[in-house]
């Protein structure tokens, strides 16, 4: 592996580079921007709450993500420990499911998730989401302030509504 950051497990960030496609040589003369991404057409990680995670642009003050759940798929819920999440619908229909009160259930709310929607995720929020059944699955697109910091910042809630059917991974 390329990369030392450790992240859930003790392992590495897993090297990346040929999942992803930089066009930062087409698109900045300065090599101290940082690279221009394409959307990765197979999954990074898996996330802590089950999730398909592909990596995108990271800056020093945020960090960006592609999450997608195939049809039916019921993510673990979490809680998100020192950032805050802003998420954007791209594609597919589901649901998520959002506590910002201890985690106590019959507190929290559930949204409809459809391609234009933007859900913000503030520091603490217990969450837990879900694909429909049939269709695509579901894609969003999540924006991370500060960036990701990787292990142990997604832990899991214990009190989401739905019963989850993925395995989480680990945290990047």
């Amino acid at each position: 592996m390329a990369s030392d950051t450790p992240i859930d497990g003790g392992q590495s960030i897993p090297n990346i580079a040929n999942n992803h496609d930089s066009i930062s040589s087409q698109s900045s003369s300065s090599s101290s921007l940082p690279d221009v991404i394409s959307l990765p057409t197979k999954a990074d990680v898996i996330a802590p709450d089950g999730s398909e995670v592909r990596i995108l642009a990271r800056t020093d003050r945020a960090s960006m993500a592609n999450f997608r759940l195939a049809p039916g798929q019921v993510t673990i819920g979490v809680v998100h420990r020192t950032v805050d999440e802003v998420w954007m619908v791209t594609g597919g229909e589901g649901s998520i499911w959002r506590c910002a009160d201890g985690g106590r259930p019959e507190l929290g709310s559930e949204d409809k998730l459809v391609p234009g929607v933007s859900i913000p995720i503030p520091v603490g929020t217990h969450f837990q989401f879900k694909a429909a059944e049939g269709g695509k699955g579901l894609d969003i697109l999540g924006v991370t302030v500060p960036p990701w910091p990787g292990e142990g910042e997604a832990v899991e809630s214990g009190v989401a509504p739905w019963k989850a059917n993925v395995e989480g991974g680990v945290a990047v």
